[in-house]
């Protein structure tokens, strides 16, 4: 049987690729600047622009829903500010709306 690949694995692997990381290097424990803002963006993509929750994220991720709100909080924050990090949420938003959970 084939398995469909959902919106997380969708986005996980559209931002690893925006952030030159591995999907394994998000999805893993790491907490380097580099990685965590980027898994921070997809914690923000999934649940903002593909409706995915808290939860959901939280167990694909193996973190705490709480975990996954604060990195969606940042980068809202981030992007308030004008942050560059900006360009790279802006680039994969229209991919998103092409995958369905």
């Amino acid at each position: 049987m084939i398995r469909r690949a959902t919106l997380l694995d969708d986005v996980t692997r559209l931002v690893a690729r925006h952030f030159d990381l591995s999907v394994a290097a998000l999805r893993g424990p790491g907490r380097t600047a580099r990685v965590a803002l980027a898994r921070q963006v997809v914690f923000y993509l999934a649940h903002r622009h593909g409706g995915a929750t808290l939860g959901r994220i939280g167990l694909y991720f193996s973190r705490h829903h709480t975990t996954v709100l604060h990195g969606v909080q940042r980068i809202q924050t981030l992007l308030r500010a004008g942050d560059p990090v900006s360009a790279v949420v802006l680039r994969v938003i229209p991919f998103i709306s092409q995958v369905t959970l």
